[in-house]
């Protein structure tokens, strides 16, 4: 591994290690604060973000980036907001028999510097949503986006580094080797989104350091469809799902299990949406 690249990932994660060290933790101003400037810097830089997603994928509608990649992030940073309150108070919790006169009460407590490895398909979406979960939890954020997405990515990293102080959020650029080495930091947590042979990879470079990981793998989504239903609105719904964002949603249907007789009308109807 490069000597310079291990250093420059090491130095970000001690940075956000020593900053949280400081303010283990951060008040409920303070997270909204972190949470309101994410939601400016989407506002502020959805445009942008929609043409440099059209450029990284040769080609992609700029309503369908800013209602899949931007939106859903506003979404979740007001969804957060709206309950930040709620979500950081003590409360209490059954306490057992034998634990009588003593009560339990649950503390919800950040956990340090979480990693957030993302991928390209919802290149913004899938990288600022754990980072706004992760934010509003009182923690700070490393983010290594996808070196196929390099427009974007360098868009990121600017506009974070316009609204976040480096020991709160980062966003780290650089090919598979760099993602490679982002993995085996010894981070409090690790967000990945990808592919499952690449999600047991991630997974067994975390273990060496007992990180816990959150993994959102592809896999199979079917689709059932029984003889009570509108095959008009059916097709119609399974035709978005599977087209929007050219197919590249890990929950777009991939096959259908259909009552016999109705396979054929079904599959006639899908054809029409599509074309």
């Amino acid at each position: 591994m490069d000597i310079a690249l291990q250093e420059r990932l090491h130095l970000a994660l001690t940075e956000q290690r020593r900053a949280f060290e400081a303010e283990r933790m951060p008040s409920e101003a303070v997270r909204r604060d972190r949470l309101e400037r994410l939601l400016a810097m989407t506002r502020q830089h959805g445009e942008a973000l929609a043409a440099a997603m059209a450029q990284d994928f040769g080609h992609r509608a700029r309503q369908e980036s800013l209602l899949a990649d931007v939106f859903t992030v506003e979404s979740g940073a007001r969804h957060a907001l709206k309950r930040l309150r709620r979500w950081m108070k003590t409360r209490r919790v059954e306490t057992p028999l034998h634990f009588l006169p003593g009560r339990n009460v649950l503390m919800r407590q950040p956990l340090g510097v979480v990693g957030i490895v993302s991928p390209w398909n919802y290149p913004y979406y899938l990288a600022m949503a754990p980072a706004v979960a992760a934010l509003a939890a009182g923690n700070r954020v490393l983010i290594k986006p996808s070196e196929l997405t390099p427009a974007t990515s360098a868009l990121m990293a600017r506009i974070v580094a316009e609204h976040f102080a480096p020991e709160e959020m980062q966003v780290i650029t650089g090919d598979a080797e760099v993602g490679k080495a982002f993995t085996q930091l010894p981070f409090d947590h690790l967000f990945f989104t990808g592919s499952t042979p690449v999600g047991r990879i991630v997974a067994q470079a975390a273990a060496k350091h007992l990180v816990p990981v959150t993994l959102e793998l592809g896999g199979k989504s079917p689709a059932i469809v029984d003889r009570s239903a509108d095959l008009a609105l059916t097709a119609s719904r399974l035709a978005f799902g599977k087209l929007f964002n050219a197919g590249q949603t890990c929950v777009a249907p991939d096959y259908l299990l259909v009552p016999r007789e109705m396979a054929e009308p079904l599959v006639q109807r899908i054809l029409g949406e599509m074309r």
